[in-house]
């Protein structure tokens, strides 16, 4: 796996290189990305805010994120990916779905639901319930750990 994850970073850097070279790509954005897993909650996380925070342009902001579909892009996948997760290991009695919505910045609730199923392919509520449903088939762990792996596999791939 950090096999794998090294040679994608060096296909990002290489690329990134070539588009702008007074750009150092690598350290910045990692420590970019690592900023903006740390800001997902917050409403005041914006491409804005970021290139602000780094002292970047918003070119420079927007070229080192092209490869991943964008910055915005790249803010809305990480938050869906929170969402997703919260959902997944939520019980019957977890946050509302309008509450996961708030928490990670998604929008209304139609607009959350549109995105997640865009992302996942099925809506937040089946997500929570095919959770629950791995969980109580199996008290011995196995088909929730089943669930849990099948749940990582569908969701968007994150940047590390």
């Amino acid at each position: 796996m950090s096999l794998l994850a090294a040679c994608l970073r060096n296909e990002i850097e290489r690329g990134e290189a070539d588009a702008d070279h007074s750009v150092a790509a690598s350290p910045s954005l990692m420590r970019i990305r690592q900023y903006i897993e740390a800001g997902l909650a917050s409403e005041d996380l914006s491409a804005n805010s970021i290139a602000a925070h780094f002292g970047l342009s918003r070119a420079s902001l927007y070229r080192l994120f092209a490869p991943v579909g964008g910055i915005a892009d790249y803010i809305r996948s990480r938050r869906l990916h929170r969402a997703f997760f919260d959902l997944a290991n939520s019980g019957a009695r977890g946050p509302r779905i309008s509450e996961v919505a708030r928490r990670w910045q998604l929008g209304t609730d139609a607009h959350f639901t549109r995105s997640f199923k865009a992302a996942y392919g099925i809506t937040p509520r089946a997500a929570r319930e095919a959770a629950l449903l791995g969980r109580q088939r199996g008290s011995d762990g196995a088909s929730s750990a089943t669930i849990s792996r099948w749940m990582r596999e569908i969701a968007p791939p994150r940047a590390e």
